[in-house]
């Protein structure tokens, strides 16, 4: 128990469990619920079952999976329950790329709600925009997966000078868990499968000090995909 709170207090992390939101990390940012019917995990079961080579049939699987449900929710220690402040998903009717859209969407909408609480004290979330003033001088730098179709190599061309760059992703990673000075780098937080009218958030936070230069956010769109748009990059440029 206390090895993974140890773990949770150290790193960012996605810890799963039946008790994880109720006992061992009952202060978690996000906590979802996730769940499905005792058929349709049983028949996800099985099928992982018969990929391994072990196959079991399906009356079989769904009875060790129903006990397995009561003997945990009615267990004398930590027993299976939702806790009051989790998000309930039921993924019983949805694909897995579905239920990992949606995940997104919850963490997507936590993050939206924390950055709000954040800048109470400010008149709006454009007010991160601000700091761009100050980044003059400062090295930015744009992973490439974090930058949507529209920022074409013409573009790239007009703008990714004088300090701006785009690198790849690992590298972008490196520079900030380094703690490199004076390097603005980005991140952006899409779902893996968008959709039409998902958000997308975009942010340019310093490595050294993580602090917020840039947020802004869109809906995705047929014309409008995931990541920095040629006008995020247009308007970063001109504070430089």
């Amino acid at each position: 128990l206390e090895m993974q709170r140890q773990l949770a207090r150290t790193n960012s992390v996605i810890m799963d469990g039946r008790d994880i939101g109720t006992v061992v990390l009952p202060d978690a940012d996000v906590k979802i619920f996730l769940t499905a019917s005792p058929e349709a995990r049983a028949q996800r079961r099985m099928l992982e079952l018969e990929q391994r080579g072990t196959p079991e049939p399906f009356e079989v699987v769904l009875k060790d999976i129903q006990e397995r449900d009561w003997n945990d929710s009615h267990r004398a220690t930590a027993p299976l329950r939702q806790a009051e402040d989790a998000v309930l998903l039921d993924t019983t009717e949805l694909t897995f790329q579905e239920s990992e859209a949606a995940l997104l969407d919850i963490i997507q909408d936590h993050v939206l709600k924390s950055m709000d609480k954040d800048l109470e004290g400010y008149s709006g979330l454009s007010n991160y925009n601000i700091n761009l003033a100050k980044s003059k001088g400062k090295r930015l730098v744009f992973a490439e997966q974090d930058l949507a179709a529209d920022v074409l190599p013409s573009v790239r061309a007009l703008y990714f000078k004088g300090g701006m760059e785009a690198m790849d992703v690992d590298d972008a990673d490196d520079l900030f868990y380094d703690h490199s000075e004076n390097t603005l780098v980005s991140f952006v937080v899409a779902p893996t499968d968008p959709q039409n009218g998902s958000y997308c958030y975009k942010l340019l936070i310093d490595a050294g000090t993580h602090t917020l230069y840039y947020f802004r956010k869109h809906r995705i769109s047929k014309k409008y995909g995931a990541g920095f748009l040629t006008e995020d990059i247009k308007r970063i440029s001109q504070a430089q």
